[in-house]
């Protein structure tokens, strides 16, 4: 069965309780990958089907920002350089964007940058998912790259709410499935987009009973059938009953049910092609109709679809025959373009902006020799018919970059063959004047100064001769004696920046990469440190258990273990393990993967792991690792203990109401869970309080003198005494 941890025929993973969206394996046994409309691990996003690099969602699921190479949502152009002055700027908008004239690559041009009205800074019409609130265009919402049908905002730029179709499954949503108005009792998913499940009092379509209750001989099963069914009788609750004939395509189910759409039973006789039961779904494989998807069927199919608008899918249509959306570089002319030769190439007939190619629209178009658009000018850089104008013509065309036309072709007198006037770093040597000429004014190459040669020890640095040059034979400067500049690695340490240099690329030895000395104080993490100088090879730990209350007055409802990040940097919570103790045989029970719900922890930040619920701040992390409560035992004696598997470490214990000694879990150990002298440590239940590290976060190693009773639990906040 899907889910429970074993890799059966017909599966492709099974991670148990970790199925499920945004993780490996999804929550119908189906790895993910890219293009399934799951954003998985490692991947930025994923919008299925809509997955294209014009799109926010590129085909290599990553997201689409300025700056790619690839023009998406909401960006006039894109580059994928950091130029700020090229025809590109840095805002990913054309250069002539905002000039309130609508030239030939801009989709629109309002003069304003207020990416709120219906033409945005960048010069592109209002789209869904660039970035910014349309509530014109009817946005509710508007995330960029971030929406998804899965997410707090849809791909349509509607708020995530329960009844919309899309299952909310990511950050704050909380949706375990969404039919949209196949939502409701007696439905596979519920009026609050939580599955219809055995035992929950509501009967499901595919369940024949449903009680409430798990007791048998009630006349419903607790795999929710009814008791009696297949007994050839008709019993009260039963709709009909062929004693389970195995045949769910006749006129009885072997749930004693007649045929019904979303039973999880495919009855063609019913008209049926398919039926997935609970998976059943409009945007799905199976509709809600159990008819299998097709394109042109009017529904859009997720991951598979881009859009189906039915018959009116088809050439030059918003929705072309392939259920694939039309946009300007397709090679298919849509509505509202002029042409669309499919590339995004500005010259040719057609350009990106899906408009015919004119003289004069600013683009270089074959049989052009220039095209400024609006500039061009016959006194200018080009002519008013597309050509260039050329030097010796006897006209002045500043804008060429001309100084000046003598109406001749020398380089000998005033005026170059350039239409330059003749000039020091004019790239012609004057003899009897210049001792060289290299066409340039930087003084760090073979000509500096007024066009004399360059030497060594000029204190001028001379490209592709020397790195630099402080006219000086100090080693140990800024700039050595061989001219080059000192840097980590050089062998020689750079007095008052380097605190040692041993000229090789070894991080883990006594002289770090960046030329400073020492593991665990050199404030990068390496040889092995599990954080920032902590972990690993390092007497500092980067992670303590600091508070611990597993015992409330009654029912403990609220039992929790509070780890704190005491190091100076992010700590990586991968292969971190918090394991209760039964101190009556030595084993762990209910291990938690922390790594597996939270990438990182913060410094200072704390992980508050819940068994029940209590209130954590905002700001830190919380694992509700069970809504069952009482699981921490009570002693006498228990504990947890946090290990590293991947390095076999133990990292911190705790043993209250007793010593336990000589632990092992997952191939870390033996470990004692007490630190230091034994103290017998205990919560109470008879008053609120926890055992807590006083002062916070302190672990000297010696449990009696660490350790505290308190009064007032803090959970995700500072211990106080």
């Amino acid at each position: 069965m899907c889910g429970d941890g074993t890799l059966d025929a017909g599966e492709e993973c099974d991670d148990g309780v970790d199925n499920g969206p945004g993780q490996q394996c999804s929550a119908a046994c189906v790895l993910n990958v890219c293009g399934d409309g799951d954003a998985g691990p490692g991947e930025e996003c994923d919008d299925g089907a809509d997955n294209a690099d014009g799109n926010s969602c590129k085909a290599d699921c990553t997201n689409n920002v300025c700056g790619d190479g690839a023009k998406g949502p909401g960006e006039g152009c894109d580059d994928g350089n950091d130029v700020d002055d090229d025809d590109c700027n840095n805002m990913c908008a054309l250069a002539s964007c905002g000039d309130a004239i609508v030239g030939p690559s801009e989709e629109c041009d309002d003069g304003n940058m207020d990416s709120t009205d219906e033409c945005t800074e960048t010069c592109t019409l209002a789209a869904c998912s660039d970035g910014h609130l349309q509530a014109g265009i009817g946005e509710e919402c508007d995330d960029g790259p971030d929406n998804a049908d899965a997410a707090a905002c849809t791909s349509e730029c509607k708020l995530a709410v329960c009844g919309d179709g899309h299952v909310f499954a990511t950050g704050d949503g909380d949706e375990e499935c969404d039919n949209g108005g196949d939502n409701g009792p007696g439905k596979a998913c519920k009026s609050d987009c939580k599955l219809n499940v055995c035992g929950d009092g509501d009967q499901s379509p595919e369940e024949a009973c449903d009680d409430g209750d798990v007791d048998p001989g009630d006349g419903c099963s607790a795999s929710c059938t009814l008791e009696a069914c297949g007994n050839g009788v008709l019993d009260p609750g039963e709709a009909c009953d062929d004693s389970q004939n195995g045949d769910n395509d006749d006129a009885c189910t072997d749930l004693c049910k007649l045929p019904a759409c979303g039973d999880g039973f495919e009855q063609p006789n019913e008209g049926e092609g398919c039926d997935l039961g609970p998976q059943n779904s409009d945007t799905g494989a199976c509709t809600l109709l159990c008819k299998d998807a097709a394109c042109g069927d009017g529904l859009v199919q997720a991951g598979v679809e881009q859009c189906d608008d039915g018959a009116n899918n088809g050439p030059g249509k918003a929705c072309k025959a392939g259920c694939l959306a039309n946009f300007c570089g397709d090679g298919d002319k849509g509505p509202g373009e002029g042409c669309d030769d499919g590339n995004d190439d500005d010259d040719d007939a057609c350009t990106s902006a899906c408009k015919p190619a004119t003289c004069g629209d600013g683009f270089k178009q074959p049989g052009e020799q220039c095209d400024l658009g609006v500039a061009n000018d016959n006194t200018g850089a080009c002519t008013l018919t597309c050509t260039l104008p050329a030097c010796g013509d006897g006209f002045v065309q500043a804008g060429a970059g001309e100084q000046c036309d003598d109406g001749n072709l020398s380089s000998s007198d005033a005026c170059l063959a350039t239409c330059k006037s003749a000039a020091c770093h004019d790239d012609f040597v004057h003899a009897g004047v210049e001792q060289c000429d290299d066409g340039n004014t930087d003084d760090t190459d073979a000509c500096v100064l007024e066009c004399v040669d360059a030497s060594c020890g000029d204190g001028l640095l001379h490209a592709g001769v020397e790195q630099c040059d402080d006219d000086n034979n100090v080693a140990t400067d800024a700039c050595t004696n061989a001219c080059k500049p000192a840097t980590c690695g050089d062998g020689i340490v750079w007095a008052g920046h380097e605190q040692c240099d041993d000229a090789n690329a070894n991080n883990d030895d006594a002289c770090t990469n960046s030329c400073t000395l020492g593991l665990c104080v050199n404030g990068i993490q390496n040889a092995g440190e599990l954080g920032v100088d902590c972990g690993g090879p390092c007497p500092k730990q980067c992670l303590v258990i600091n508070e611990v209350d597993y015992d409330q007055p009654g029912t403990d409802t609220a039992e929790f273990v509070e780890i704190l990040n005491v190091s100076s940097g992010p700590v990586s919570l991968a292969g971190y393990h918090l394991v209760p103790i039964n101190g009556a045989n030595k084993q762990s029970y209910s291990p938690v993967d922390l790594g597996a719900a939270f990438p990182t922890l913060n410094a200072g930040q704390y992980l508050v792991v819940i068994w029940g619920d209590t209130t954590v701040p905002g700001s830190q992390l919380k694992l509700i690792t069970s809504a069952i409560s009482n699981i921490l035992q009570n002693g006498a004696p228990d504990g947890v203990a946090l290990v590293h598997v991947p390095s076999k470490q133990y990292i911190d214990a705790l043993s209250y109401t007793g010593s336990i000694t000589g632990v092992t879990f997952m191939g870390v150990g033996p470990f004692d869970l007490v630190e230091g002298m034994p103290a017998n440590l205990a919560d109470s239940s008879n008053n609120p309080g926890s055992l807590s590290r006083i002062p916070n976060g302190i672990d000297t190693n010696q449990m009696g003198v660490d350790w505290k009773f308190v009064a007032t639990p803090t959970p995700g906040t500072a211990n106080v005494p």
